[in-house]
């Protein structure tokens, strides 16, 4: 186990009348530990505007900056006087995460909508020290990655470059009370690598590029009256 350090937080959140047409959020959080230099800092900025009774858009900008944060590198069993036991590895390091996503939504009736959402996801983690977990949760200085975890003298890279993008639109047709039918487009792209990409525009390029998913999908959804149908039975 690890003994997470003592730690504060503070936090605030606006949100503007939603009845206006245009209309915003914004939310800020900031918390410290008692390790090393640790902080946690995150916003969130996500206006909307409703261009009528029919349609609206929202965009929601969030991004996270982790300093100094701590987590799971590697393990290793080896061999000690005393008999195998596992060594477990953990990284400091900087984590920045941002969040792009932008949805749409229009009511042609009240029976039928259609919505559409696009969201790029961005997680880069970048490792500067490592330690070896103590028996009672602390954290020990330790010679990783050099020294004799790697007989061959490859050292490995554990950072991090992750990427999602993901655009989902849903056409809803609700045709009896509590029956619906529900049409569904989905596009995914997936990327993950250990080189670190330091821009937003050269990384969301490579990401748009890279091979995508597509998938299709109906769903009906259909609600059967007991009571309507134990009435007709009965009286057949």
């Amino acid at each position: 186990y690890y003994t997470n350090p003592t730690n504060y937080s503070i936090g605030t959140w606006v949100s503007t009348d939603y009845r206006k047409k245009l209309a915003l959020d914004v939310e800020v959080s900031y918390r410290t530990f008692d390790e090393h230099n640790r902080q946690n800092l995150s916003y969130s900025i996500a206006p909307r505007y409703r261009v009528n009774d029919k349609l609206m858009f929202i965009y929601n900008y969030n991004r996270n900056s982790n300093r100094d944060d701590m987590g799971y590198a590697n393990h290793f069993t080896r061999d000690y006087e005393a008999g195998k036991r596992q060594d477990i590895i953990f990284g400091l390091r900087d984590v920045n995460t941002i969040s792009n996503e932008l949805t749409s939504s229009y009511i042609f009736n009240n029976r039928m909508s259609l919505s559409l959402r696009a969201r790029h996801y961005w997680s880069k983690a970048e490792y500067n020290r490592f330690f070896k977990l103590g028996d009672k949760g602390e954290l020990l200085t330790d010679t990783y990655p050099n020294g004799s975890y790697f007989e061959d003298g490859e050292l490995p890279n554990h950072n991090i470059n992750f990427n999602t993008f993901n655009v989902d639109m849903i056409y809803s047709w609700w045709f009896a009370p509590g029956s619906e039918i529900s049409i569904m487009w989905k596009n995914a792209i997936l990327e993950s690598q250990d080189a670190i990409v330091p821009r937003y525009h050269e990384n969301f390029t490579r990401t748009i590029t890279g091979p995508q998913t597509n998938s299709l999908s109906v769903r009906v959804l259909y609600f059967i009256d007991y009571q309507v149908l134990k009435k007709k039975f009965s009286r057949s």
